[in-house]
């Protein structure tokens, strides 16, 4: 993992190639940071919206690697996961019908980030991030 973060706090980054396995590998990294982070009761929204965002940069972008990070803000008291992809296309939160297959992942991460999240046109492709909010005084900040 790499140590970077887009958010003015600490993170971590890591590359992710595009196969179907990389939902799973970005579930277990931000599990890892949460852990290191003491943040053990945001791990599974944390895990929900990773996944999410991921599946979307796989099934949306039509080339090259996804890259992941998640960061932590100590004066928000949130975390931050982004996802990066080649693609410019930008997500669309949108109401999928009861019985749709999909339509529902950006729902869930507009309701796990308290609609605390948007997309960030780059110069080639785009960031997607959400904010989870994590709570005064729970976890590790420094």
């Amino acid at each position: 993992m790499a140590e970077v973060c887009e958010f003015e706090g600490h993170g971590y980054a890591e590359e992710l190639a595009r196969r179907p396995e990389s939902a799973g590998d970005a579930r277990r990294f931000v599990s890892t940071a949460l852990r290191v982070w003491r943040m053990d009761h945001v791990i599974e929204d944390a895990r929900l919206v990773a996944t999410e965002l991921v599946t979307n940069a796989l099934r949306h972008a039509e080339e090259g690697p996804v890259r992941v990070s998640i960061c932590r803000k100590a004066a928000r008291r949130r975390v931050r996961i982004a996802v990066v992809d080649q693609s410019d296309t930008v997500p669309l939160l949108r109401a999928a019908g009861r019985d749709a297959e999909a339509g529902h992942g950006l729902l869930m991460v507009h309701e796990l980030s308290g609609g605390c999240w948007a997309t960030d046109l780059l110069a080639v492709g785009k960031r997607v991030r959400a904010d989870i909010y994590v709570g005064d005084g729970r976890g590790e900040w420094t």
